[in-house]
């Protein structure tokens, strides 16, 4: 399998400069090999990344996501950690 649609939706994010984590995985013989692309530039988006992996992985060792392709939204008490994060950043921001 190529690879070649990954570099491309790759190019074409960092044309546009958004984040974004792009993540696949080759199933061989003898090993898994995962390939992790990703652009992550602020502070809050590495929260709000991180908090979303934890928020999907919690949701597959619950049974709650079966579908591929399903959406899935941040639960409120990930928001809430998000937004106090926000916060204290705003603050730092403020004593420069």
């Amino acid at each position: 399998m190529s690879m070649d649609f990954i570099y491309d939706l790759k190019d074409r994010l960092d044309e546009q400069g958004m984040e974004y984590i792009i993540m696949t995985i080759k199933d061989r013989k003898k090993e898994l090999i995962i390939d992790t692309f990703y652009a992550v530039t602020t502070e809050s988006s590495k929260t709000a990344f991180c908090a979303s992996m934890d928020n999907l992985c919690e949701k597959w060792e619950n049974g709650e996501i079966i579908k591929t392709g399903e959406e899935v939204n941040l639960t409120p008490e990930i928001e809430e950690d998000f937004k106090n994060y926000d916060e204290d950043e705003e603050d730092e921001d403020e004593d420069k």
